[in-house]
This record gives structure tokens, sequence and C-alpha cells, in this order.
């Protein structure tokens, strides 16, 4: 009789239980896409970036690790993606690329503008933020509309530091009140490719500010407490992938040189010195990344003089 009223309490209690949803919402470019907007030291990477405006960017490959931890949620959790970017259909095809690259299938969301960065740089990220905000409300809202059943809806937020999504997500967060909605868990994993919360070179790969987690690679970010459902054999891989140089693209290490060397340095007196000092803390984190690599044969484009970016020459308008 104790065992039956046992089991009749569980599964009321099962009955009555709401299981959250989980809405992954998610930035391509240079959040999931290494897509190489800009490399800092290089002039010719504007030729690079007007060829990827031609098609070169639906070659673009994927951060294996965030794509191995986006499968994960996708197998562990009752979740659905939603792609939002600003890039034009005209640069590459979200739904093309995300099935390409072994990416969770989901709804895909692309701007329809194109404006001239040159022109107007600052308005242009206007659009931008306002293109993602307005899209990821509308997404929101309709969640949260169906939800009648009153379930915890899990929303997770995936973007980087280069264009836009942070302001816009803490733009969607207040808009909505997120935050004082006892229905709603937020998770905001972003990935810093302009290093501005970030420095790997002094070991600095997570920043932690509320709500939003800035990370360097999927190595630092499998060990956030939202990822505790990730198995060994994948965490494994992740450092199999870091191991052999197939985490991060190069071009990423090449950019935080640069923004590092001018954050630290800056106008100081003894800059060269100090940039000496940082290029070689830099160099070590190189050969942690590619142990494999003899240091003879690496002429790390990173280490070539610095050139400043002409955006004149740089036509409509950059990836996003």
């Amino acid at each position: 009789m104790k065992t039956t009223s046992i089991t009749l309490f569980c599964l009321l209690l099962l009955t009555n239980l709401s299981f959250a949803k989980t809405i992954v919402i998610s930035d391509l470019d240079d959040t999931v896409k290494a897509t190489d907007i800009i490399d800092f030291n290089n002039k010719s990477s504007i030729a690079k970036t007007n060829a990827a405006r031609k098609g070169d960017l639906q070659k673009a490959k994927s951060y294996k690790g965030l794509s191995l931890l986006l499968n994960k949620i996708n197998g562990n959790k009752d979740a659905e993606f939603q792609y939002v970017t600003a890039s034009n259909k005209k640069m590459y095809k979200a739904d093309k690329w995300v099935k390409e690259n072994g990416l969770p299938q989901g709804e895909y969301h692309q701007d329809n503008k194109l404006t001239n960065i040159a022109q107007n740089m600052a308005q242009d990220n206007k659009r931008v933020r306002k293109f993602k905000r307005d899209k990821i409300k509308a997404l929101i809202n309709k969640a949260l509309a169906k939800n009648d059943q009153e379930e915890t809806i899990e929303l997770v937020f995936f973007g980087d530091t280069t264009q836009n999504d942070v302001e816009a997500y803490q733009d969607v967060i207040k808009d909505l009140n997120l935050k004082n909605n006892p229905k709603v868990k937020i998770n905001v994993f972003i990935r810093d490719a302009a290093f501005k919360k970030i420095n790997p070179i002094k070991k600095e790969t997570v920043v932690n500010e509320g709500d939003f987690t800035y990370f360097f690679s999927a190595v630092d970010l499998v060990k956030h407490p939202y990822f505790a459902f990730i198995d060994d054999q994948t965490k494994k891989q992740i450092n199999d992938y870091y191991d052999n140089s197939e985490l991060l693209p190069e071009y990423l290490f090449s950019n935080m040189l640069h923004v590092i060397k001018k954050q630290t340095c800056g106008n100081r007196v003894d800059r060269k010195q100090c940039e000496a000092e940082v290029t070689q803390e830099y160099l070590v984190l190189r050969r942690q990344h590619s142990s494999h690599i003899d240091d003879s044969a690496r002429k790390p484009k990173e280490l070539i003089e610095e050139k400043e970016i002409d955006f004149s020459e740089m036509g409509e308008t950059l990836p996003y």
C-alpha cells in the first residue's frame, strides 16, 4: 500500500511539472561561421572581403567547437533554432550554409538591405542593430504568446563582438523585460572576436557579466554551468580540435595580436619594447595552440607591419 501511494504521488508530481522549451537565437558571421571580415594587419584583406561578397562567404567554414555544441543542444533539449544575420542573401544563403556545415536546421532571418559602409558606417551599424533587435523581439513575443501551458522558456543567445550582437541582445532583454519574467531563463554567449573583454595572451579567456558570457573558444565555453550536460567524449573532441589547430581560424589570432598590442601599449614611451613583450607572450599562446607546427616553418602574418584599413575601398557592406 505504501509503495502504491509513493508511485501515485510521483506520477501526480510529473503530471504537474512544466518542462522548459529551449529557443536558440544565433548570429552566424564570426559567431558560428569563420567569416574573417577584416585582417587588421593586411590591406589585401580588403580584396579578400570584396571577393567574399561574390560568393566566397558561402564557402566559409564553421567554428567546429561551437558547431558541435549547438548540435549537442539540439540532441539533448527540446530546442528550436533561429538564425538571425544581417548579411544579405546576395552574400550567401544562410539555410544552404547551415545545411552544408552540419548545423541544426531551423528558421533563417536575413536582412534584405545593402548600404554603403564607406559612406556611412555609423548609420549602417544602427541599421544592423535595429534589424536584429526587431526580428528577435518578434520571435520571442511569438513564442511567449504561444506558451499557453506556461512552461519555462529557455532563451540561449549566441553572438560576437564584431557587429552589434551584444547591443541588440541587450536591447531585446531590456525592451521585453525578460530578466523579470519568471517564465524565462536567459543565457547569452558572445565570441569576443574583437577582444573587447577578453585577453587570451594574459590567459583571460572568459569574462562573465551578468547573463552575458564572453569567450575565446569552445574549450572555455564548455566549462560554463549551462553546458553541464555535455559528455566527456565531446569535451575531449573539442580539446582535440584545439590541439590540432582546428578550433580557431588563423585570422582570429592575427586580429588578437593587433588589438591587444594597441590596448596594452598604446602611446607609451616604451611602446616598441612593450609590443615586443606582448608579441613574445602571444607566441607562447600560439605554440600552445599549434604545438605540432615547427616554429622555424611558421612565419606568422600577424608579425608583418601593421597598416590602417581604408574603408573607402570596401564597397557595399560587410557580413554581419
